[in-house]
C-alpha cells in the first residue's frame, strides 16, 4: 500500500516478511512520522495476494486478506473518526475467494471491483465472475445483536461484459480498471476483461441518446495489448498480468501497465475505416468521424 494520506504525509504498508506493518512518512523528507501500526486487514501477508486501498475523509478503506493462508477476505475501514468495520467473516454469500482489482470513491460511497467464485453456479465447476461491491462511507455498523462492527450497507452486483447473440459470450475475468473519467459528458470507468483461458481485451461504449439516457453496450473491438517482443514472454498459465490501466484523454490512449513494461494503446483505430464512409460511421466508434476529404479521422475530445 502506498497512498497520499494528506499533502504532507505518505501512508505505506508492507508484508514485512509475513508480518504486515504500516507507517507514515513525510512527503518532503521521506522520514518516518510516529510509530508503526499493524498492517493486518490493511495489506496482505504475502505480496502475491491481491490488495486495494484508498483514503477518503481521513478514513482508510482496504480490500485484502487478513490471514497467512488468504482464507479470510475482507473489506475493511479503519483510522479516521468512525468505528472500524469489516465484512462478515467466512461467509460465501459475501465473498468466495475474491481477487480485488481496484477501488473507487464516488459521492458518499466507495466501490470495490473484484472477481470471485460464483456461488450461484456452484452446481458447475468453479465459475469465476466479476463484481462490484459498494459500501457507504459513513456506515456506523450494526447493533450488538446483528452485524456488530460489520458493514450494514454492503451490496454487490455482477459485472456483465459479454458479446450479445443467440448465446452470449462472456468475458468474466476483470483484469484492470481506470479511475472515474468523463466520457461523453458522463462519469464512467473503463475496464479490461478476459476469458479464464486467455487474455483477450476489448472496449465497450455505453450508448447515449440526445437526452443523455444510457442504452445497451456495444462490442467495438477485440485486440491484444501485450507485446511479447517488447515486454518479454509472460510466465505461468494465466498469461500476462495487467497491473494498472489509465486513460490519457488528452492524447486519446489507454496506458496499460504490465510487470515489465507500459503499453500505450490508442482508444480508436480510425485508419481501419479510411476510404469507406459506411464502415467509418457503422463502426459506432465514438472517437471516429467522417471528414469532408473522404477519410475516417480521430475526433479529439470536445470536437
Amino acid at each position: 500500500v502506498l497512498l497520499l494520506r494528506d499533502q504532507a504525509t505518505l501512508f505505506v504498508c508492507g508484508s514485512n516478511a509475513f508480518n504486515p506493518v504500516c507507517a507514515n512518512y513525510s512527503t518532503d523528507t521521506l522520514r518516518p512520522i510516529g510509530d508503526t501500526i499493524s498492517g493486518m486487514a490493511r495489506c496482505p501477508y504475502d505480496p502475491k495476494h491481491a490488495n486495494v486501498a484508498l483514503f477518503s475523509d481521513g478514513m482508510l478503506f482496504t480490500a485484502t486478506v487478513t490471514d497467512f493462508l488468504a482464507i479470510d477476505a475482507v473489506i475493511y475501514r479503519s483510522l479516521g473518526d468512525r468505528p472500524t468495520l469489516r465484512t462478515v467473516k467466512h461467509d460465501s454469500k459475501w465473498f468466495k475467494e475474491p481477487y480485488f482489482v481496484h477501488a473507487v470513491e464516488w459521492g458518499s460511497h466507495v466501490y470495490f471491483f473484484f472477481r470471485e467464485i460464483a456461488m450461484e453456479f456452484n452446481y458447475l465447476e468453479k465459475v469465476v465472475v466479476s463484481r462490484v461491491g459498494r459500501v457507504c462511507k459513513n456506515d456506523v455498523g450494526g447493533s450488538p445483536r446483528v452485524l456488530e462492527k460489520q458493514w450494514t450497507s454492503f451490496l454487490k452486483a455482477r459485472l456483465n461484459c459479454s458479446v450479445p447473440g443467440d448465446s452470449h459470450f462472456y468475458f468474466n475475468v476483470l483484469q484492470a480498471l481506470t479511475g472515474v473519467v468523463s466520457l461523453g459528458g458522463r462519469p464512467v470507468v473503463l475496464a479490461v476483461f478476459s476469458t479464464p483461458s486467455n487474455s483477450l481485451k476489448f472496449l465497450v461504449r455505453p450508448n447515449a441518446s440526445a437526452a443523455g439516457a444510457a442504452g445497451p453496450s456495444v462490442f467495438l473491438e477485440e485486440f491484444e495489448a501485450y507485446r511479447p517482443d517488447r515486454c518479454g514472454w509472460p510466465g505461468g498459465e494465466t498469461g500476462p498480468r495487467m497491473l494498472s490501466l489509465e486513460l490519457d484523454a488528452a492524447s486519446g490512449a489507454l496506458l496499460a501497465a504490465f510487470p515489465r513494461c507500459v503499453v500505450r494503446v490508442p482508444v480508436a483505430r480510425c485508419q481501419q475505416y479510411s476510404g469507406c464512409m459506411k464502415s467509418c460511421i457503422g463502426s459506432q466508434d465514438p472517437y471516429c468521424g467522417w471528414a469532408p476529404d473522404g477519410t475516417c479521422i480521430f475526433l479529439s475530445p470536445g470536437t
